[in-house]
């Protein structure tokens, strides 16, 4: 081999070995060990559901935390649910679940923010802290998440973590409401019949009465049924009134029983946002 040659084979293998160990290439490196790692996450979760759907709750779990484990955050809030379902016959799985729910809503995982903000509210499993709890509602809303959108304007509403803002509730409310979210139909309705934080609006109160209650929500059947009894928002109508009064009372809702069997219904009843 000529000197020629050889300092071109030399410089072409330095060449090679550079590229191998540059800063670019260890970031190649880095990214194709982190595809994989999600692929292997991403196959445990599948096996997991699997299970779960058989019903082998034990072989669900150990898949389930064997994804978890390598950061799938689905993976992470199922397993935070198994350890919270236990909480009634395990002690201290609330706070192991609760750490989950933590790990998956850092990902912003909107069911695992909820679940924590729940948490943090009740003080199950953690410290309670009504501003944390409206913190992570807040960043599950901010998904589109109906039942964080729903829980912040409850907090909004009545001033707990938040201030007091009933405008604000009010758009949250909406948004979940749009999303088929029964309680926020129900409060969204209650809100436009008082005209608080909104301008009132029997029409539109009554149509969002009627939404939640064909989704079985109890309080807007019974509100829906003192609509058409009295024709607020609604052309009266005594029959129509009637069926919702004994759908609300088929749940156990005893204003609505009185009002089915001839007992005049004096109001809505509000209740309280749930």
């Amino acid at each position: 081999m000529t000197h020629q040659k050889r300092d071109a084979v030399e410089r072409s293998a330095g060449g090679r070995s550079g590229a191998l160990t540059s800063p670019g290439a260890d970031s190649l490196f880095a990214r194709g060990r982190a595809d994989l790692e999600r692929l292997d996450a991403r196959k445990y979760f599948e096996r997991g559901l699997h299970h779960a759907r058989a019903g082998e709750t034990e072989e669900a779990v150990a898949w389930f935390r064997r994804a978890a484990e390598k950061g799938h955050a689905a993976a992470q809030y199922r397993l935070g649910l198994a350890y919270w379902e236990r909480r009634e016959t395990e002690r201290g799985v609330e706070r192991e679940a609760v750490g989950w729910f933590r790990r998956a809503a850092e990902q912003g995982h909107g069911d695992a923010c909820c679940l924590l903000g729940w948490a943090q509210e009740t003080g199950r499993g953690v410290e309670r802290d009504e501003q944390e709890a409206a913190m992570w509602y807040r960043r599950g809303a901010e998904q589109g998440h109906a039942p964080s959108q729903y829980a912040l304007g409850r907090a909004c509403w009545t001033g707990r973590g938040v201030p007091q803002n009933d405008a604000e509730a009010v758009a949250w409310f909406r948004r979940a409401a749009e999303q088929g979210h029964a309680a926020a139909q129900y409060a969204l309705g209650r809100a436009c019949w008082t005209g608080r934080g909104v301008s009132q609006n029997d029409e539109e109160g009554a149509a969002w009465f009627r939404r939640a209650a064909d989704q079985g929500h109890t309080v807007a059947q019974y509100n829906l049924g003192c609509a058409y009894w009295s024709g607020r928002g609604v052309a009266q109508n005594r029959v129509e009134a009637d069926t919702w009064f004994l759908r609300a009372a088929e749940q156990g809702h005893a204003a609505a029983a009185e009002a089915y069997w001839g007992t005049p219904p004096l109001s809505a009843s509000w209740g309280k946002p749930t």
